[in-house]
């Protein structure tokens, strides 16, 4: 059974090695050797927004102020939302408690 296993871990890491050209060549040469885009921060794109669209190098896309701000606070309740306990008070109390096993039953 183990070496079953050992086998099937060998080739599924001998698979990730491969290359898959059908991918690999959706990539034009230009994107390849572009460098990562610029950050900016979120006051800049406020300014952006407020005296027009912001347009993408292919097509232009109209942003508004208000679904900046809609976007960040929905993204801001979902982290705080994460923040919280992850175990309750009465589940925090069944694992706490001490398991004990009598010997009879061993």
């Amino acid at each position: 059974m183990i070496r079953a296993f050992t086998m099937i871990c060998v080739a599924a890491a001998l698979g990730a090695c491969s290359t898959f050209p059908q991918i690999d060549n959706q990539i034009s040469p230009e994107v390849q050797s572009a460098g990562y885009p610029t950050l900016l921060p979120v006051q800049d794109l406020r300014a952006q927004v407020a005296t027009g669209p912001i347009e993408p190098r292919d097509a232009p896309i109209v942003v508004q102020a208000e679904q900046i701000d809609t976007r960040a606070n929905a993204l801001r309740a979902r982290a705080a939302s994460l923040r919280g306990d992850v175990i309750d008070e009465d589940d925090r109390e069944r694992l706490d408690t001490e398991i004990t096993i009598d010997e009879e039953d061993a």
